[in-house]
C-alpha cells in the first residue's frame, strides 16, 4: 500500500492513500455484479438487469461504497502499522483520478502521541494531617444530633421547634409550617416569643431578602397559631451513650474511634490531592491538544450517565456538559502522559494490585471473586481494570521521583 501522512496539529492526521485503479476496477465490478444479482428493477427478473443498463444506473454509488470501504480498511491497516489510536471516522477530504491510480486525502483525529519532555523531580507538596479536640467534639456532636429526642414544652423561646397555622390576613385558610427559631428567624418571627401551645397572636411578618421561595422580600399582616413547642435534647456523651453508637465500653474509646475515622480521612484526602497535584504538574510540563470530539464525547457521556443515575436532570444535561469538559479535558490528558510513562518506563500492573481490586468489586456485587474474574476477563473489562492499575502504578512512579515536601496542616483560627 502507497500512503503518506502528514500531521496537522497535535491530533488531526492527513493521510494520503494511492489505490491502484486495477485494484479499484476488480472490487467495483465484484461488488456491481453482487448488487445486480440481488437487486429487482421492474421489467426486469431478480439477477437479469443487463449489465449495461445496471451499470448507468447505480454505478456511480456503487464506486463510492468500494472506495470508501477500501479506504476504511486502508485507514485500518495504516492506524495499526503508524501506531495511531484513531477516533471516530476518517473523513475523505479529496479525490483525484490519475492514470494508473486514484490518489484519495483523508483526515482523521487521532490521540497524540505525546514525546515526554518532563515526567520526574517536580516539586510537590503533602500536606500531613492531624485531629484537633474541636474536631472530635464536633463529630461527636453530629452522633448526639442523630439521636437527639423532641420534648414538648410550654413557653415559646430562641431555638424551639414549633409546629404553626400561618394565615395571611384576609383569607381563610391556614397553612401549616415548621419552624425552628433560629437567630436569622427572630427578625421574621420574634413576635412568637413567649407564646404557648394554642395560642394565637396577629403579627406585621417581614420576610428577609435573602429567604428563598414567593415570600422573598415582602412584608405582610398574618394571624398565626402556635400547635405545637418541641425543645431538641440532645443525649450526654457518656458511656452509655457510647454503647448505643456501637460496639464501645467508654466514651473515650469512641473518642478515639472518631479521631482514627477522621485521621483516615483526611490522610486519604491528603494523598488524593498530592496526586492531583502531580498529574496537573505532569500536564504543565508536557503541554498538547486534545481532539475537541473527544472532549465533546467524553462530555456528552457523563452527562448521560448522571442524568440515568439522578444526579442531575435532564434540563441540566447540557450546562453539566459544558461546564465539565475542561475536568474531562485534564483528566485524559493525564491518562494519556501516564500511559506514555508506562511505556516508557516498562510499567506493568501488579498482579496483586489487579487481584485486590477484582476482590473489592467482588465485595461490592455480593459474588464469588473467582466467578468476577472470569466474568471480566469474558467481557474484557478485566483489562481496563490494569490499564487503569497500571496508570495508577506510573502515577505513583511521577511521585515516588520528585520532590515531595511534608508540610503541616493549618489548624483554623480561633474565633475572638
Amino acid at each position: 500500500m502507497d500512503y503518506s501522512i502528514e500531521a496537522t496539529n497535535d491530533y488531526t492526521r492527513k493521510i494520503t492513500v494511492k489505490i491502484p485503479k486495477g485494484e479499484l476496477e476488480k472490487s467495483y465490478k465484484e461488488k456491481l455484479e453482487e448488487y445486480r444479482q440481488e437487486v429487482t428493477i421492474p421489467g426486469f427478473r431478480k439477477g437479469r438487469v443487463p449489465y449495461k443498463l445496471f451499470e448507468a444506473k447505480f454505478g456511480e454509488d456503487v464506486k463510492s461504497e468500494v472506495t470508501e470501504s477500501i479506504l476504511e480498511e486502508s485507514a485500518k491497516d495504516i492506524s495499526e502499522r503508524e501506531e495511531l489510536k484513531i477516533i471516530g471516522q476518517a473523513k475523505l477530504t479529496d479525490t483525484r483520478e490519475e492514470e494508473s491510480e486514484t490518489i484519495c486525502t483523508l483526515e482523521v483525529e487521532v490521540i497524540p502521541k505525546v514525546e515526554l519532555k518532563k515526567y520526574t523531580g517536580f516539586n510537590l507538596k503533602r500536606v500531613v494531617p492531624s485531629v484537633s479536640g474541636e474536631e472530635i467534639e464536633a463529630a461527636l456532636n453530629s452522633l448526639q444530633e442523630q439521636q437527639a429526642e423532641f420534648v414538648p414544652k410550654e413557653t415559646v423561646e430562641k431555638g424551639d421547634y414549633l409546629l404553626i397555622d400561618y394565615t395571611v390576613e384576609g383569607e381563610k385558610k391556614p397553612t401549616e409550617y415548621n419552624l425552628v427559631m433560629t437567630e436569622k428567624l427572630l427578625d421574621t418571627f420574634g413576635g412568637l416569643l413567649g407564646a404557648h401551645p394554642g395560642e394565637t397572636r396577629k403579627l406585621e411578618v417581614h420576610f428577609p431578602e435573602e429567604l428563598q421561595g414567593e415570600k422573598k422580600g415582602k412584608t405582610e399582616q398574618a394571624e398565626i397559631t402556635v400547635k405545637e413547642i418541641k425543645r431538641k435534647v440532645l443525649p450526654k456523651a457518656n458511656d452509655e451513650f457510647a454503647a448505643t453508637i456501637g460496639n464501645y465500653k467508654t466514651i473515650k474509646e469512641l473518642k478515639e474511634k472518631i479521631r482514627e475515622s477522621i485521621q483516615k480521612e483526611k490522610e486519604e484526602s491528603s494523598a488524593r490531592r498530592l496526586r492531583e497535584d502531580a498529574v496537573a504538574a505532569l500536564i504543565e510540563a508536557n503541554p498538547f491538544e486534545l481532539p475537541p470530539s473527544l472532549i465533546e464525547a467524553e462530555a456528552e457521556k457523563r452527562a448521560e450517565t448522571m442524568v440515568k443515575s439522578g444526579y442531575i436532570k435532564e434540563e441540566q444535561k447540557e450546562l453539566f456538559q459544558e461546564q465539565s469538559k475542561e475536568h474531562i479535558a485534564s483528566r485524559l490528558k493525564g491518562d494519556i502522559l501516564l500511559a506514555r510513562i508506562a511505556e516508557k518506563e516498562k510499567i506493568e500492573p501488579p498482579e496483586d494490585r489487579v487481584e485486590e481490586r477484582v476482590n473489592q468489586l467482588a465485595k461490592s456485587y455480593k459474588i464469588e471473586p473467582n466467578k468476577l474474574f472470569a466474568e471480566l476477563s469474558k467481557t474484557g473489562e478485566l483489562e481496563r481494570i490494569e490499564e487503569d492499575v497500571k496508570l495508577e502504578e506510573a502515577l505513583n512512579f511521577v511521585i515516588e521521583n520528585s520532590n515531595v515536601e511534608e508540610i503541616t496542616e493549618e489548624k483554623p483560627k480561633e474565633e475572638k
